[in-house]
């Protein structure tokens, strides 16, 4: 009998392994490390403080961080995978092009998404108690953390400084 249930038990995977079968871990990794890469447009700006430099931490007014023209970087193509976060892009952006960011991760932050305290050392409440980092896309703010929103072929990524928060949302 045990001979028999052997012998058996070989003969199937003898012949599931000629007709192309494969195991589910191995479907999983086929079907997942194929990237499907599409292009994102990023930018990271701070215009709000320039129009409010008057609220400006006089410490950070004097380090001079804040760009002439209010973007960190404007206009940034990037080539992203298919099932990449806003969060892991500006990570990647941020790094590529050696601007300073801090985050709180996921697991870190009490809201359950990525949090960005600072991006080019300007950090939030740098501009008074409302002030801080925000995203966009395609113009409009998102209405999921960064570490919620997948990002989309030909989507505008804007990470954007705001200086009260509260003015935003009474314009929407």
């Amino acid at each position: 009998m045990k001979k028999t249930v052997i012998l058996v038990f070989l003969m199937i995977f003898t012949l599931s392994s000629c007709t192309g079968f494969e195991s589910v871990k191995e479907y999983n990794k086929r079907n997942t490390t194929k990237k499907s890469n599409i292009t994102a447009t990023v930018s990271i700006d701070c215009k709000d403080v320039i129009k409010n430099i008057e609220t400006l931490d006089n410490s950070v007014k004097k380090s001079g961080i804040i760009p002439d023209n209010g973007y960190f970087l404007k206009d940034y193509k990037a080539s992203v995978s298919k099932n990449e976060t806003a969060y892991s892009l500006i990570l990647k952006v941020t790094k590529s092009n050696n601007i300073q960011i801090d985050c709180l991760s996921p697991e870190e932050s009490s809201y359950n998404t990525a949090y960005v305290k600072s991006i080019g050392n300007l950090y939030e409440k740098d501009c008074g108690k409302n002030s801080g980092w925000i995203f966009f896309v395609n113009g409009k703010s998102s209405q999921v953390g960064c570490s919620d929103y997948y990002v989309k072929n030909n989507d505008v990524i804007e990470f954007t400084y705001i200086c009260d928060i509260n003015k935003l949302y009474k314009k929407e």
